[in-house]
């Protein structure tokens, strides 16, 4: 019976965390499309609690849907330097640095090697190629591997 009060009193905590409530409002003026507010209330967030990894993946989840792909660069590399495990923030600092102007390809070989060695998998180099789409590379038993693109659709066997 301990667990239930040990949750309710990390929601608590969490609900009463002034980075967090900052954070929660900039993602709700974030989807109200007013962004220059929504940047305020993470960086209010990002002032009050500057290690928080899911406050620092949130702000620059928002700096890489407006285009600001070295802002949010930066930010997705301290979220998962702060919290290695944070799925969403390495997979969205792998998008920014595929799209990233000044990236270069091992740039983006070595985030991947990263985020595989993050997760304790090895890292299939040879397999990836910049610039061929995922779906054309094939396993040798004919399916898609989703570790040469995590967001590829996964096939079924025929």
């Amino acid at each position: 019976m301990n667990v239930p009060r040990l949750n309710l009193a990390a929601r608590r905590r969490r609900a009463d965390d002034p980075a967090r409530m900052a954070a929660i409002r900039g993602a709700h003026l974030a989807l109200a499309d007013e962004y220059d507010a929504a940047r305020e209330q993470f960086a209010e967030a990002r002032r009050l609690n500057p290690l928080d990894a899911p406050i620092l993946q949130s702000a620059g989840t928002l700096e890489m849907s407006l285009g600001n792909m070295a802002a949010a660069r930066d930010l997705l590399e301290r979220a998962v330097h702060t919290d290695v495990t944070l799925a969403s923030a390495w997979a969205n600092l792998v998008f920014v640095t595929d799209h990233l102007e000044s990236a270069t390809v091992a740039d983006q070989r070595r985030v991947r090697a990263r985020w595989w060695r993050a997760l304790g998998l090895s890292c299939p180099r040879s397999r990836w190629i910049p610039g061929v789409p995922t779906s054309t590379l094939r396993s040798p038993e004919g399916i898609t591997d989703p570790w040469i693109n995590p967001h590829a659709p996964l096939m079924q066997r025929p």
